[in-house]
């Protein structure tokens, strides 16, 4: 009976050491897991190499106890507020107001910083700010209000209420402030800033000029419009005018054209006309020159016998005249009446003869 007791007790020993060790490795396998959201990173250091190992994927790792740790940062954007009178957190502190170049002041309702600490450089801002959220003591507070001073303050109120100008500050001061941050492993994301306000009689002033100035930029702009429609105008007539003188070139070319083949056809009626009269010509100087040689033997023949009849006439002498005169009175009558000039005539006179043929 004692014997089993006692193999009973040894039993009950070594079921417990079981259970013992299951409860320690369970205890370790639970308390080297280390969980991760996805908007958290890791630092892990191995104390007994020195190594250090950033963890950016989100969910469970594992780790060596004793001899590893983890440091949890949180990596999700975060808003960086600059409003009001007081400092409510380190998220939130008092409103920015910026001394202009030209000695007066002006300030922002709210400027809103969005940051987030580069997961790549995790082990940066563990080192050098340490744990939990003294980074944003640290590094964030202090650098962005004197950044932000400092770009803003570059202009005077008049300019700085120029969104062109304010616009070009902030992006200055975003450049300038990740030039500084990320060597800390943080960076700036965004910064949203509203119009500068300014004391009200001078913001009145200021948003007078401002008025003047749109207005002026206003005329011109129309200016510049008129002057653009004006030389669309010009060039429209011009292109006209260019369209009109082609058309015109044409119908003048068209029409040189139609004279040009006019001209041929005159030339060629001229030349065929001169063809024709000097062939007429021809044949009417050849008429006349045959003409002309039928009287001249005509006349040589009339003169000939002329001359013959002349000659024989010659050889007659008068008796040809009485002959001529003969042939020319043969048939005329002549009359003869007397006429007493008193009454005792002493000669008769024949004072007119009538003649009858």
């Amino acid at each position: 009976m004692e014997v089993k007791k006692g193999v009973d007790f040894k039993r009950k020993i070594y079921i417990f050491s079981i259970i013992f060790l299951a409860v320690i490795v369970i205890y370790i396998l639970f308390s080297s897991l280390t969980s991760l959201n996805p908007t958290e990173v890791g630092v892990k250091i191995n104390y007994l190499t020195g190594k250090k190992t950033i963890i950016v994927t989100s969910g469970s790792h594992l780790i060596l106890p004793i001899i590893e740790e983890v440091f949890i940062l949180d990596s999700s954007p975060q808003k960086f507020v600059m409003s009001g009178d007081r400092t409510v957190n380190d998220n939130q502190v008092r409103k920015l107001t910026v001394r202009a170049k030209d000695g007066s002041n002006f300030y922002f309702d709210e400027i809103e910083i969005q940051y987030q600490i580069i997961p790549e450089k995790a082990d940066i801002v563990l080192f050098d700010s340490g744990t939990g959220e003294s980074y944003k003591e640290k590094w964030l507070k202090p650098f962005s209000r004197k950044v932000l001073r400092d770009e803003f303050g570059r202009y005077s109120s008049e300019e700085i209420a120029n969104p062109t100008q304010y616009g070009s500050a902030k992006e200055k001061s975003k450049e300038t402030l990740n030039n500084i941050l990320n060597k800390h492993g943080l960076r700036v994301i965004d910064i949203s800033t509203p119009k500068p306000r300014f004391d009200p009689i001078y913001e009145k002033t200021i948003e007078a000029r401002i008025n003047a100035d749109q207005e002026v930029e206003k005329q011109k702009v129309n200016r510049e419009k008129l002057t653009a429609e004006k030389q669309y105008r010009i060039e429209k007539i011009q292109n006209e005018k260019e369209i009109e003188f082609r058309q015109l070139e044409g119908e003048l070319k068209r029409q040189e054209i139609n004279a040009q083949k006019e001209l041929i056809k005159v030339k060629n009626d001229a030349d065929a006309y001169k063809i024709q009269q000097i062939g007429i010509g021809k044949a009417k100087k050849i008429e006349l020159e045959t003409l002309a040689k039928s009287r001249k033997i005509q006349y040589q023949q009339e003169a000939k016998a002329l001359s013959e009849k002349i000659k024989a006439m010659q050889e007659q002498g008068d008796a040809i005249v009485y002959k001529i005169l003969a042939e020319k009175y043969k048939d005329m009558n002549i009359q003869l009446q007397p006429y007493s000039i008193d009454a005792n005539p002493q000669r008769v006179q024949v004072e007119s003869i009538s003649t009858t043929k």
